[in-house]
């Protein structure tokens, strides 16, 4: 009977020290990736190395690479995270119409991206550095599995409220137009964020650009 309890005893004290284990695990994982996320928005991904990542997150620069092979991985996680948060401006928008509701959404895109333009910028620049083939790396599928995965969610289901509900042009491809619509604010944003002072300078406009690019777009795909 002693035995018995004693047992029992062990087996409860070895299931709350791998419970630790794994509580200490993501921990770490968390702390990693804070640090890395902290360290690219605020000195870029390319001036960032593995070192200061380490002494931001308290930890050993070896200990790391027990969690992530590379600093490509660590930006791939972090890709993910700012692009899923980017994506979601203005997305709980409302409006009577599929017009109203897509007009509101771009909008508010507009005002986040005006909040937030330190992530646009390390979007800008990961996308120059990862325009070739992604490295072979789980962190880059994973990020390609939740680009496929997301799809263009609410844009998306603007468009095709606004063709049902005749606001915008019935002869829209649903799919090809929010495609077309994401990539091109993406891209101006990105321009004007990493060279907004410039284009100030040489054209006589920044941010204004993107208030009319938003305009053209709801012109063009508007029900006459």
């Amino acid at each position: 009977m002693t035995f018995e309890l004693a047992a029992k005893g062990k087996e409860f004290n070895l299931n709350y020290n791998i419970s630790n284990a794994q509580d200490k695990k993501t921990r770490t994982r968390n702390a990693i990736v804070d640090a890395a996320k902290q360290a690219f928005l605020t000195n870029g991904y390319y001036k960032t190395d593995m070192g200061q990542i380490a002494k931001a997150a308290g930890i050993d620069k070896r200990t790391i690479y027990r969690y992530f092979s590379s600093k490509e991985a660590l930006a791939f996680v972090i890709w993910q995270n700012v692009l899923a948060f980017v994506i979601d401006f203005g997305m709980d928008t409302k409006g009577e119409t599929g017009y109203l509701r897509i007009s509101n959404l771009l909008y508010h895109y507009i005002e986040g991206v005006k909040e937030n333009q330190n992530l646009i910028r390390f979007l800008g620049e990961v996308d120059y550095f990862f325009s070739g083939e992604y490295p072979n790396i789980e962190e880059a599928d994973n990020f390609v599995k939740y680009i496929l995965y997301r799809g263009h969610g609410t844009l998306l289901e603007c468009i095709e409220e606004g063709i049902s509900d005749g606001s915008l042009n019935s002869e829209l491809n649903a799919e090809l137009a929010a495609s077309t619509i994401s990539n091109i604010l993406f891209a101006i944003s990105q321009r004007i964020v990493l060279r907004g002072e410039h284009l100030k300078i040489e054209q006589g406009y920044s941010y204004e650009m993107l208030d009319e690019c938003v305009r053209m777009l709801l012109d063009s795909i508007k029900a006459i």
